[in-house]
């Protein structure tokens, strides 16, 4: 039986996770078939080789950079999430959302079953942490990243209503 899958349900899910930590969609996206995870702490990443000749790169992290009005992270004593929704406002009634890049990681879960690579990274807020190791530590991956693909889609934004595009290509 073939279930429909609600999209505002899976970025709820991915926005209920603790924002402190991205162990809990690093353990999801390792539930996919031939997903590897590498490296611990904010030196981690996880890669699923896409199946399709013509993939592409879906990429996107699993930290966040959370409202700084919420001290239970600094403290340690975070409360759980609370999602509410409302005049089409999704929020955390807790504070600190981490819609950056739980939303990037909600939109690939949704795309993950069309054939394509998927990239987590984690660290990408304290450094780059999680990118610099891929480079660094596996140079395999580096290269099937930059050798087999036909380009990279990055699910990342930029303040509350942008989104962000690198410096790559060209203007055309």
């Amino acid at each position: 039986m073939i279930t429909q899958v609600n999209d505002k349900d899976v970025l709820i899910e991915f926005l209920g996770m603790p924002i402190q930590g991205a162990d809990e969609v690093f353990e999801k996206f390792s539930r996919i078939t031939g997903a590897e995870v590498f490296g611990r702490g904010l030196k981690k990443f996880l890669y699923v080789k896409g199946a399709r000749k013509n993939r592409v790169l879906l990429a996107t992290h699993a930290d966040t950079w959370w409202d700084g009005s919420y001290s239970g992270l600094q403290s340690g004593n975070c409360a759980p999430a609370e999602i509410v929704e409302g005049s089409g406002i999704i929020r955390n009634t807790n504070g600190g959302l981490g819609a950056d890049d739980r939303a990037g990681c909600a939109i690939l879960w949704l795309l993950k079953d069309l054939g394509h690579s998927i990239l987590i990274t984690s660290g990408e807020k304290q450094g780059r942490q999680g990118s610099n190791y891929l480079m660094d530590a596996h140079p395999g991956i580096k290269d099937e990243i930059n050798n087999d693909h036909q380009f990279v889609v990055q699910f990342d934004r930029r303040n509350a209503r942008e989104f962000k595009c690198y410096g790559v290509g060209t203007d055309e």
